[in-house]
């Protein structure tokens, strides 16, 4: 069995921390919209507002995956993929707002 150590160990570590980003932010957003379609189908008006804040988590689990990983590729000093990053939200950013025009 072969040790990985330095850059390699810690590649591993962010990637793990991502997925983890993702599978709780999917988690959440599962959770929120599933109480608020029971609470839809019990008449209560509070379910409807729960399905949109699942809905949102949803939308912006990949947006602070993101995000983390810029953090993360800034503190390795990895400039070129930490700009990548920052296109991507950029470019989510510019779309939203275009989105928002109409």
């Amino acid at each position: 069995m072969e040790m990985t150590h330095g850059k390699e160990s810690r590649v591993d570590s962010m990637e793990i921390i991502l997925a983890r980003l993702l599978r709780i932010g999917s988690m959440i957003a599962a959770g929120l919209m599933a109480a608020g379609i029971v609470l839809m189908v019990t008449g209560v008006a509070l379910g409807g507002t729960l399905v949109l804040a699942g809905l949102l988590t949803l939308v912006s689990t990949p947006v602070i995956r993101v995000l983390a990983a810029m953090i993360v590729f800034l503190r390795e000093r990895d400039y070129l993929f930490a700009g990548f990053c920052a296109v991507v939200i950029l470019s989510l950013a510019v779309g939203m707002f275009i989105g928002n025009l109409e």
